[in-house]
C-alpha cells in the first residue's frame, strides 16, 4: 500500500491535483492536494480497518496513554493548528481556537475512562449518570 504522500506525488505528476485557497483571501494559496479516486478511498478504508484490528487488541491503559500523548501534542501546537484552520476555512481565529480546544477536550474525554483517577474520568462519569437518569 502507498502512503498519502506517495499518492499525492503520483497525482501531482499526473496533473490530478486540487488547489486550496484561503476563502477570505484568494491570493493566499494554501497548497495543492491530490484529487482522490474511489480506489484511494477504498485503500484508506482498508488501511483503517487493518489498523483497528491492532488498536482494539491494545490494552486500555496503553490506548489511554497514546490518546493523552496525542492530546498533549495538540495542546503544544494549538495556535499553529488554529491559524492553519483559519486560513483553510475563513473562520475567525477565536472560533478555530475553540475548535482545536474541542479536539483536545474530546481526546481527553475519550481517554479518561481507563484512568479512573483522572479528573476527566470523573466528569465523564457524571455526564453519563445525568444522561442515563430518566426525566
Amino acid at each position: 500500500m502507498t502512503t498519502s504522500l506517495e499518492d499525492a506525488e503520483a497525482a501531482r505528476r499526473r496533473g490530478r491535483v486540487l488547489e486550496n485557497r484561503n476563502p477570505a483571501n484568494h491570493d493566499d494559496r494554501i497548497g495543492f492536494f491530490p484529487d482522490s479516486t474511489i480506489e484511494n478511498g477504498t485503500a484508506a478504508t482498508e488501511a483503517a480497518c487493518t489498523a483497528y484490528d491492532g488498536w482494539r487488541l491494545t490494552p486500555g491503559p496503553k490506548r489511554a496513554e497514546i490518546l493523552f500523548c496525542a492530546a498533549q501534542l495538540i495542546v503544544d501546537r494549538k495556535e499553529t493548528f488554529a491559524r492553519d484552520m483559519t486560513r483553510e476555512t475563513g473562520k475567525v481565529l477565536e472560533e478555530t481556537r475553540g475548535d482545536v480546544q474541542e479536539a483536545i477536550d474530546m481526546t481527553y474525554f475519550i481517554a479518561a475512562p481507563v484512568l479512573e483517577d483522572h479528573p476527566c474520568a470523573r466528569v465523564r462519569q457524571e455526564l453519563i449518570m445525568v444522561r442515563d437518569t430518566p426525566t
